[in-house]
């Protein structure tokens, strides 16, 4: 059975859309962003990428594209993964949902900076994943445009990991399923993630067995 992307009346049907507005800039937040169904597909490419082990992954001390401090050191404490545009990727196969000439007329009539998203011309993907103690300081992007989408298996195994937009002194919480556009220039950062007591109590088969239960965040850059 072929693929067949759903209306935009249909994606969007379960959207929760919120403005963040503060002088002369603002943010959007959607919930809800994929469908179950999607979700499912979502998790098994993370798994894939995942499934030799957070050794593996790219540390983001270790990466050049990664935020530095005045002194050269890492802003960021996470394992991270990119996704190359192909058309096997769940999360690539989703871009519809920004594509559509309705979420376009939706940016521009909801934000201010609508228009800088409907003037790029591509996009890149970076995963973030957050376990115990990982983090992101305030930084900026190297994008016109930033998407952020947070995700994790529930129950929910760890408190903090909310976004914190600097220059608009806002804190939106990191709640599943959670999409943000912003302005890539706008100072934000990843508030420090902590695992509970029942993630602590958990053996390893219970830990790795099912997949992993930190935060994903997925970096959508538009250029």
């Amino acid at each position: 059975m072929s693929y067949k992307e759903p209306t935009f009346e249909e994606t969007s049907a379960d959207w929760v859309v919120k403005r963040l507005h503060k002088g002369d800039k603002d943010a959007l937040i959607i919930d809800n962003w994929y469908s179950k169904e999607e979700l499912r597909k979502v998790f098994v490419e993370f798994d894939y990428y995942m499934n030799n082990g957070l050794d593996n992954l790219i540390k983001s001390e270790t990466d050049r594209s990664t935020a530095r401090a005045e002194d050269g050191g890492s802003k960021a404490k996470t394992y991270r993964f990119y996704v190359e545009p192909n058309k096997f990727s769940a999360l690539y196969r989703y871009n519809y949902k920004y594509m559509s000439d309705e979420f376009s007329k939706m940016l521009l009539n909801d934000t201010i900076f609508g228009g800088y998203l409907k003037n790029t011309h591509k996009n890149s993907l970076m995963v973030n994943y957050y376990e115990n103690d990982k983090y992101y300081k305030s930084h900026r992007d190297i994008s016109v445009v930033t998407q952020l989408t947070w995700l994790f298996r529930e129950p929910k195994m760890f408190t903090g990991g909310d976004l914190v937009l600097t220059d608009m002194d806002e804190t939106i919480d990191c709640v599943h399923n959670r999409t943000v556009f912003f302005p890539g220039f706008f100072p934000h950062e990843v508030t420090k993630v902590t695992m509970t007591d029942e993630w602590e109590k958990m053996d390893d088969v219970g830990k790795w067995g099912c997949g992993y239960h930190g935060r994903f965040s997925v970096a959508n850059f538009f250029n």
